[in-house]
């Protein structure tokens, strides 16, 4: 089956006068996918050339929708051969370009059967009596709770679980710590089990103007410093939930009169737990070190890491579902990042329904 897709991918400059190339540039993104992860196309491959495009596939996995098609999304079993074509234009000769795209198989799950035979144990008799187990509570820690030192699993002062800590500060602009950050926690529960990214009755921005709904278009100005495309990307990082959340309300509730019960980050605004009202719905990589600690990964922190590996997140109280990130994507406005804790890192419709775990700095 061939599908067709005009336009210019990531990576193409609009507007203004073209220089004559020597060739056409195709540079593909994506190699590997989970059975079901879902990825934008202009996330998968870039080009140099606006010449027009033709998709097609061969395996397991499905272009999106069938006519001019913007998404790909890995089937269950086996590998998937993409292939674009791209017709010659005015400076660019025509090019075919394939790639094998392999499903990705956990395995790091160790076997039952590396455990040490039960009859190495100690004998009975020099078991250490129940009475001094250490009880749940002394994971808590009174020095954490009133802004001392933590560590991660410790309650934190907003009564939810620590989950990230940096011994370098980090900025939370509009947090209490503000640019002396250490901490971040998640709250004790999700506040909803499946919500929008974004509303319709919002003002947020194409190219020029901030009269359009949030589900079509960016919460981030083409006026703003950094520029529009550079502050979609900046706002992954960690310290960025809050100042995201923050656009987010002021747009859709402060201008747009939305009510913060109709979108993700509205919700996490409005959370309040233990006397603390500065939590926010976590930017992409805030959402990954969140994973990492649900499932409790042993990895390293840090956005370039991925969570994967680990246990079931529902062993600390988090669902095997879809959390939203409040981190856009840049290069397309309808869609942001959000978190499978099953566990897999991609990007949505903002349109689509999901999880909502607030978080707070400090």
């Amino acid at each position: 089956m061939v599908l067709l897709l005009i336009g210019v991918l990531a990576g193409v400059a609009v507007g203004g006068s073209v220089s004559a190339a020597s060739s056409t540039k195709v540079t593909w993104k994506v190699s590997l996918l989970r059975a079901g992860e879902a990825k934008n196309l202009l996330v998968v491959v870039s080009t140099n050339s606006p010449g027009v495009k033709t998709w097609s596939e061969s395996g397991t996995c499905t272009l999106t929708p069938s006519r001019k098609p913007t998404k790909l999304t890995m089937g269950a079993t086996g590998s998937c051969m993409l292939t674009l074509k791209i017709a010659e234009s005015k400076y660019y000769p025509a090019k075919t370009s394939r790639q094998m795209i392999t499903l990705f198989a956990p395995t790091t799950t160790v076997a039952p059967t590396t455990t040490v035979a039960p009859t190495t144990t100690v004998a009975p008799t020099t078991t250490v009596a129940p009475t001094t187990t250490v009880a749940p509570t002394t994971t808590l820690s009174a020095a954490c709770v009133t802004n001392g030192v933590c560590n991660v699993g410790d309650e934190g002062p907003g009564g939810g679980k620590v989950f990230y800590y940096s011994a370098t500060a980090f900025t939370s602009t509009g947090s209490t710590c503000n640019t002396n950050c250490h901490y971040l926690e998640a709250a004790p529960s999700d506040q909803s089990t499946g919500i929008v990214w974004a509303t319709t009755d919002a003002m947020c921005w194409n190219s020029s103007s901030n009269n359009n709904n949030c589900q079509e278009y960016s919460i981030y100005s083409p006026y703003d410093t950094p520029n529009q495309s550079d502050s979609r990307t900046a706002a992954v990082a960690i310290g960025k939930g809050m100042s995201n959340t923050n656009k987010a309300h002021m747009l859709m509730t402060g201008t747009g009169q939305a009510p913060t019960s109709s979108y993700a980050a509205g919700i996490a605004w409005a959370y309040a737990n233990n006397s603390k009202t500065d939590w926010f719905l976590p930017s992409k990589d805030e959402l990954n070190e969140l994973c990492k600690y649900a499932r409790n990964t042993g990895q390293a922190s840090g956005g370039a890491i991925e969570c994967t590996g680990g246990s079931s997140p529902t062993s600390r109280g988090f669902a095997s579902s879809s959390y939203w990130s409040s981190s856009e994507l840049d290069g397309n406005f309808d869609s942001a990042w959000y978190q499978n804790f099953s566990v897999w890192q991609s990007d949505g419709s903002k349109v689509n329904a999901m999880y909502v775990r607030p978080v707070r700095a400090f």
